[in-house]
Formats: structure tokens, sequence, C-alpha cells
């Protein structure tokens, strides 16, 4: 039961982006907007820091 309640709690905060284009970039965490720059900065599955531009995205979801 621990290891089925840590799973879920491990995916409870991924999120997928949707660009216009269509592509997914699914994250480990909520992305975060930098204002200054214009970029989402979000963490992918994988575990690497990523960047993509606001301008770009078409929508932020939280993944269930």
């Amino acid at each position: 039961m621990g290891v089925a309640a840590a799973l879920l709690c491990g995916c409870a905060n991924t999120y997928v982006i949707v660009l216009k284009d269509g592509t997914r970039f699914h994250t480990k965490d909520r992305p975060v907007l930098d204002g200054k720059t214009g970029y989402y900065k979000y963490r992918d599955r994988f575990g690497k820091d990523s960047l993509v531009k606001q301008d770009e995205v078409f929508m932020l979801m939280r993944e269930e």
C-alpha cells in the first residue's frame, strides 16, 4: 500500500505543456514562467531542465 501511495504522490505534480503546433512535453513539476525572459522553465520526465517560449505554449494542464 505504501509503494502505491508513493507512486501516486509522485505523479500528482506532473504537467503536460501543449504547444500551438501540437507538440507535448511531460514535466516532473509545474512549469514556472520567467516574466523577464518570456520562457517557461521546467524539468522533463527524465530530470533534464528545459525551457519553452511562452508564445509557443497553447496550454498547460495537470496530468492525472
